[in-house]
């Protein structure tokens, strides 16, 4: 799965995992296979913007001839979460990224190699999700220029929600508690729970409900109280299975056909950060899940004009 060896190539086509990488999506290549005029013609009309995201791990073999390779990922925010109350998620549940320590809550914000050249920007809680990035040809990934994180920020991220998670972990179990009572078929209880108490943010984009597809047990990994001083080879990377039954659910070689892949983000991607992205125009991750439900609601409708044929 993409893992770095001791010695490797510093060019290749498709990127090492935890790396940062500026995306864009390609309504036009999600749509193109479909050879359905009215969708490509609608594709066309979408103007997608540029966005941060962060490479977790990688789902796929990828082969010599493999278009795309499938990676776990966070995007990159330059503002806080919108706040989901019905799970108890409240903004101020991010984790920054070095330079910026606002939220940090007493952590030590991410410290990316090289310095991130951003001074505004966190990862959310529960926002991972699946993305594919496209296969570089002429222009392959360089690793010499990507910023990255070591194995040791890589899992002082990942565990960087302990807190929170049982935040909303106590939040759900309350809230439960609650409608099974007595009293939660009569009037409502005077003690009905809130989520908890954090800094708000703007009115976020209805888009914002949209967090709640991607939310992933990625969040809630760790439980190590110093993250940071786990001492790992930063080429060491794994997808733990219980069961080859499992194994064979990630479709590693991509050999058995899954429709939904259709309507997996297909993304160009940049490791060259600063050359293809400024501070100011980095996209809200919002507006990336808006632009993805517009293109998916293309295919839905191509597809069921193919099935009415």
């Amino acid at each position: 799965m993409l893992v770095p060896s001791k010695k490797p190539s510093p060019c290749l086509p498709f990127p090492y995992p935890k790396r940062f990488v500026v995306i864009r999506l390609d309504p036009v290549g999600m749509v193109r296979h479909l050879e359905d005029p009215q969708a490509l013609a609608e594709a066309q009309d979408i103007t997608p913007k540029k966005y941060l995201f962060y490479l977790n791990y990688a789902l796929d073999l990828p082969g010599p001839h493999s278009r795309w390779c499938r990676y776990s990922a966070y995007p990159v925010a330059s503002a806080l979460r919108p706040s989901e109350p019905q799970l108890g998620i409240t903004p101020d549940m991010v984790m920054p990224i070095a330079p910026n320590d606002t939220c940090a809550k007493g952590r030590e914000p991410i410290r990316p190699e090289p310095p991130f050249p951003f001074d505004n920007c966190f990862f959310w809680i529960r926002s991972s999700m699946v993305v594919r990035i496209k296969r570089k040809d002429a222009a392959e990934f360089d690793d010499r220029r990507a910023t990255r994180l070591s194995v040791r920020e890589h899992v002082a991220m990942l565990v960087s929600w302990r807190d929170d998670s049982r935040r909303i972990a106590h939040f759900v179990e309350e809230r439960c508690r609650l409608a099974q009572s007595p009293s939660a078929t009569g009037s409502p209880a005077s003690g009905t729970s809130s989520p908890p108490a954090g800094p708000q943010p703007s009115p976020a984009s209805s888009a914002a409900t949209s967090l709640r597809r991607s939310a992933s047990s990625d969040d809630d990994v760790g439980r190590t109280e110093n993250s940071r001083d786990i001492d790992h080879d930063d080429g060491a990377s794994s997808v733990s299975t219980s069961s080859s039954d499992d194994l064979a659910d990630y479709n590693l070689f991509g050999w058995n056909a899954d429709p939904a892949l259709a309507f997996v983000p297909l993304l160009d991607a940049w490791l060259e950060l600063e050359e293809n992205i400024t501070q100011s125009e980095i996209g809200k991750p919002t507006d990336f899940y808006e632009e993805h439900e517009v293109i998916k609601s293309i295919l839905t409708r191509a597809l069921a004009r193919r099935g009415d044929e």
